[in-house]
């Protein structure tokens, strides 16, 4: 494979279309209209279960490639010295939105499972996160250009 660094989806779309290229990796929310018009054909989704916005397709792990998991995750975060209770106000915030029909709705339409961490579970997370992807890049001995 040959990464081919693009200025945004619609160059490479475009690209993919066009034959210029045999595949690309997308998000589900760039990717699910194109595969649903037909101008694309969607192999995998990378998440470790199928997506709900693109439930006929298989994940990585079930086209054979054992234990593959990568999924985008948006998070919130404030400074380092936010006070406990400015930032647990805003943690209930977004948990009790993220508990909201629609928007859980249309997050799901556009690809996204919405989940809810606390502050420390998040915290967690993307420590595992940094461990996960850091051994990643040493493995594959990746350099910066």
């Amino acid at each position: 494979m040959l990464h081919i660094p693009y200025r945004g989806s619609g160059p490479a779309f475009t690209d993919l279309m066009g034959g210029q290229v045999q595949f690309m990796a997308e998000s589900i929310a760039q990717a699910a209209a194109h595969h649903q018009q037909g101008k694309v054909r969607a192999l995998a989704v990378t998440s470790r279960e199928r997506n709900p916005a693109l439930p006929g397709i298989p994940s990585v792990i079930e086209s054979g490639i054992k234990n593959f998991g990568v999924v985008v995750f948006n998070g919130f975060l404030a400074p380092a010295g936010t006070p406990k209770d400015v930032a647990a106000k805003l943690s209930d915030a977004f948990r009790q939105v993220l508990t909201m029909p629609d928007i859980r709705s249309r997050m799901i339409t556009q690809g996204a499972c919405p989940a809810f961490l606390d502050s420390d579970e998040f915290a967690q997370f993307l420590a595992s996160e940094m461990l996960r992807w850091a051994s990643m890049v040493n493995a594959s001995g990746a350099k910066l250009d």
